[in-house]
């Protein structure tokens, strides 16, 4: 993991964050934070871990296994809670966030019944008190590129927000409003629609300031 310090210059000043972790890693997949914390998801050893972070000083204070998590693409701290998008079972898991553990794993959500990533669930991002998903919608033939239905859906109330989208990303909540990349199209949008385009299938959103 690493820690970035992008100016608004465009300078860059970075240095590496360690996980705690023992053993080399596959991938890191997730990072959110809480008032005081900060969750890494990362694939090691064939399993999915979390390793929780100190906020203040990035020390490391613990890590486990998450076995219940399949494929997981991205993850969501809120109060007391932490939420996870297990892709590979088309489910976002909820957890109870201890002093030195992750407990208590829940089926907060479930895109369909299949218990496989059908759905292709990817993102997940708070915005006021109610939480929201992307995904890609069900394949039409054997590969992804055929998804072209993908959607996001508030699943704090079971309710689809937008969909008819090529492969959203990476939702993000700014002053409000919901942002998304399309990927499929290299685009960068809000619900209202294309803010612009990039070269390349964009994925990934981070904020310098509220402009």
């Amino acid at each position: 993991v690493l820690c970035l310090n992008i100016s608004l210059d465009g300078s860059v000043q970075l240095s590496p964050v360690t996980i705690g972790f023992p053993d080399p890693i596959n991938s890191a997949t997730g990072l959110t934070m809480n008032s005081d914390r900060i969750f890494s998801l990362f694939w090691a050893k064939e399993v999915f871990h979390i390793s929780v972070l100190n906020r203040e000083d990035m020390s490391p204070l613990y890590f486990q296994e998450l076995p219940e998590i399949k494929d997981g693409h991205s993850i969501l701290a809120s109060g007391s809670k932490l939420y996870i998008v297990s892709t590979g079972t088309d489910e976002v898991i909820r957890y109870d966030i201890l002093d030195n553990e992750l407990d208590n794993p829940k089926t907060f959500w479930r895109a369909g019944e299949s218990g496989m990533d059908a759905h292709h669930v990817n993102s997940i991002v708070e915005m006021g008190d109610e939480i929201y998903i992307s995904a890609f919608g069900p394949k039409t033939d054997k590969l992804w590129a055929s998804a072209t239905n993908g959607y996001i859906h508030n699943i704090t109330r079971d309710i689809r927000i937008k969909e008819g989208i090529y492969h959203p990303h990476s939702l993000s909540e700014k002053n409000g409003q919901l942002y998304y990349c399309e990927s499929s199209t290299k685009s960068f949008s809000s619900l209202d629609g294309v803010i612009l385009k990039l070269d390349g299938y964009t994925r990934g959103i981070g904020w310098l300031s509220n402009d």
